[in-house]
């Protein structure tokens, strides 16, 4: 099991600050980890977001820590991390459902404010 961490944006060496201490407890447990570019990702680039990740000899698991992703990004990815030997826990649905309320509000509507959802008037990328 490996543990994904977003780089600091400045550095594609150290961790993003909000992360600091959990990677530095990670390493301390001799969990591996590995940095990737938040940057990078969002604008589409997903070699260049993981050029710092080595890839599996054989397939292995990783949990993604790091910013919120659209469904779209998360699914590039998960997908360029297969290629590494690198599965995610979750897969592109779950994440979608876990992340963006009106997939999992049926599930959770009794413990959660009533909410309402309205279309958006201009297009969403997600």
């Amino acid at each position: 099991m490996r543990l994904l961490y977003c780089d600091s944006g400045f550095s594609s060496k150290e961790v993003d600050y909000m992360y600091a201490a959990e990677y530095k407890a990670a390493k301390q447990q001799f969990i591996p980890t590995s940095l990737i570019s938040f940057e990078a990702l969002k604008k589409g680039n997903v070699e260049a977001a993981l050029r710092r990740v080595k890839p599996y000899e054989e397939k292995g698991t990783a949990i993604y820590r790091g910013w919120m992703l659209t469904p779209n990004q998360y699914e590039m990815l998960y997908t360029a991390l297969l290629e590494k030997k690198i599965e995610l826990i979750n897969n592109p649905s779950e994440y979608k459902f876990c992340h963006y309320l009106p997939e999992s509000y049926e599930v959770i509507k009794d413990f959660t404010p009533k909410t309402t959802f309205k279309k958006l008037t201009t297009p969403f990328k997600s």
